[in-house]
């Protein structure tokens, strides 16, 4: 799963890196990590809670099988 691209999808849906970090419960600099693609995954729970938040803002979890 391509973390930068879900969290790149939610920014492009009208939220800024604050507003998802607190959707997501963590913090604006953990969001623009892997935004920026220094950070490749998040945890499980923050990594559910993005997914989530990309479903709802989105339409789509985006959920494909890794190469």
């Amino acid at each position: 799963m391509n973390f930068k691209n879900i969290v790149s999808e939610i920014v492009a849906s009208d939220m800024t890196q604050r507003e998802i970090a607190a959707a997501v419960d963590t913090t604006q600099a953990h969001v623009s990590c892997l935004l920026s693609g220094k950070r490749k995954q998040p945890n499980w729970r923050l990594g559910d809670a993005l997914l989530r938040l990309h479903r709802e803002r989105c339409g789509t979890s985006k959920r494909r099988p890794a190469p």
